[in-house]
């Protein structure tokens, strides 16, 4: 059983806070996050749509081969990598959080729905442990898959875009977070394994 932790807010505000003083972030008891942009907010500022395209792609591509070659599993929509731009979303319990700073900043999100998450945690454990030991070891594999999902992105990133990096993966577990966002959309892929959905999730701007 995974004990539930309320301390989203305080694990999240230092990361959010680099992607600078023009996306003002809050956070409410019902565990929403609102992003607020100013009217000054460009969109590449954000992620411009070449970019953000290649990275995007290259994300799903790194996440569906750890889990299908890593993890053997099997992908139920290969052949559907359907992408939907949403004004809001909510993350599965389990989410890991990767903020772009420098002279470029944005946001990826990524979220594993539990079952899915504690597959991958047995496959790397064998011995029994204890309630404790399992909450923080589920955290810090789920930031570990995020880096090796992630890791291919952060050159392309930096190449493209100048002097900017990931930020280290901030995980936050047994908790949902419904993000909200003004002058902004999401752009999510839902990845379907026959162990449970994964997601990967980016804020850019539609101004």
């Amino acid at each position: 059983m995974i004990k539930t932790e309320r301390t989203a807010d305080n694990q999240l505000s230092p990361a959010l806070a680099k992607l600078g003083e023009n996306i003002e972030i809050s956070f409410t008891d019902d565990n929403t996050i609102q992003f607020v942009m100013s009217s000054e907010h460009k969109a590449d500022n954000i992620f411009s749509p070449d970019i953000i395209q290649k990275i995007f792609a290259q994300l799903i591509l790194r996440a569906n081969g750890f889990f299908t070659k890593e993890m053997s599993l099997q992908l139920q929509n290969p052949a559907n990598l359907h992408i939907v731009k949403e004004e809001s979303f909510e993350t599965k319990p389990i989410s890991s959080w990767i903020i772009i700073s420098g002279a470029f900043k944005g946001l990826f999100i990524f979220s594993y729905e539990n079952k899915l998450a504690e597959y991958v945690l047995n496959r790397f454990i064998t011995d029994q442990i204890g309630e404790d030991e399992y909450h923080e070891l589920l955290q810090d594999m789920i930031s570990e898959i995020t880096n090796i999902i992630s890791g291919g992105a952060s050159d392309l990133i930096h190449d493209s875009m100048g002097n900017s990096i990931l930020e280290v993966p901030v995980t936050v577990v047994d908790n949902k977070l419904k993000c909200l966002c003004d002058q902004a959309e999401f752009m999510s892929y839902h990845g379907l394994t026959n162990r449970g959905y994964f997601e990967i999730t980016t804020m850019v701007s539609n101004t």
